[in-house]
């Protein structure tokens, strides 16, 4: 009985601290690119939450990587885009419950996938700190985990 009682508790709070972790998590790992200068930021018809592609420009600016908001909903980039970032999501109240962030390189006709990073808003500390933070922390959060090796 002392046993099941253990390992109860133990499960109890793996499974607390894995729900008050950070939203972002690393999906697929964006090796360091030292010529990344520049990224266009691929808008989407329609999106959910406009500010999102301004807020990624303006956190790019923190790196010293400068960006352009494209409209190409043909998959057609400008020649200088060599780097394009994609995004999905889901919003819900002015903020993103779930999503993902796709960093590719552009060589000619093709795509080649670079980098990943998804996230999903859960557990109560992420939501306490979405609370403070709004939008622009939640897109800090996506960022940091997708340029965490540049």
């Amino acid at each position: 009985m002392k046993k099941i009682f253990s390992g109860l508790i133990s499960i109890v709070i793996f499974a607390l601290t894995a729900c008050s972790s950070d939203g972002a998590h690393e999906g697929q790992k964006l090796e360091k690119l030292p010529d990344l200068k520049h990224i266009c930021i691929k808008e989407v018809e329609n999106p959910q939450l406009p500010a999102f592609a301004k807020y990624i420009g303006e956190y790019l600016m923190q790196w010293n990587i400068s960006s352009e908001i494209v409209y190409s909903y043909t998959n057609r980039y400008p020649k200088h885009c060599h780097y394009v970032l994609a995004y999905s999501l889901r919003a819900e109240n002015g903020v993103i419950a779930k999503g993902k962030i796709r960093l590719s390189e552009i060589i000619g006709d093709k795509r080649r996938g670079m980098g990943s990073v998804g996230y999903h808003l859960k557990g109560t500390d992420e939501k306490a700190r979405v609370v403070a933070t709004g939008l622009k922390g939640q897109v800090k959060s996506m960022m940091d985990e997708l340029l965490k090796n540049n």
